[in-house]
């Protein structure tokens, strides 16, 4: 089956939720195939997109991947453009997630990457405030 196949009517709704789930769940292999037909134009995917389900909810798959701790897919996502700096609905960053689990590993990797250091979240926290 090629990836043409596996995302056949799927509409982007489904897709985006897809690619928040294996952020989420450390699936480097779905996070490659959703991106390889990302890239030979199969599909529209938005790699900074904001969850709409329940368990992803405002959180981006640069947020989720942060949170659960999975460098990988961190580091991929970047790779393929995710908006480091974006905010949550609680305004919270990646960097704030990764700063909040203790993962000093992603906090580096998203400093090293330029991540905004100054940002505030809803609370009036910066990362390293969390």
């Amino acid at each position: 089956m090629d990836s043409s196949d596996m995302f056949e009517n799927q509409p982007p709704v489904e897709i985006h939720e897809r690619l928040l789930h294996s952020a989420r769940n450390g699936d480097l292999s779905e996070l490659q195939s959703l991106l390889q037909a990302r890239s030979e134009g199969e599909i529209e995917l938005d790699v900074s997109c904001k969850g709409k389900s329940k368990s992803n909810l405002g959180w981006t798959p640069l947020h989720l991947a942060s949170y659960f701790g999975h460098k990988e897919v961190v580091e991929l996502l970047l790779d393929h453009g995710a908006d480091i700096n974006a905010v949550n609905d609680t305004g919270d960053t990646p960097l704030h997630k990764a700063s909040f689990i203790g993962r000093e590993d992603l906090v580096l990797m998203l400093l090293e990457r330029n991540a905004d250091v100054n940002i505030h979240n809803g609370e009036g926290l910066m990362a390293r405030e969390v």
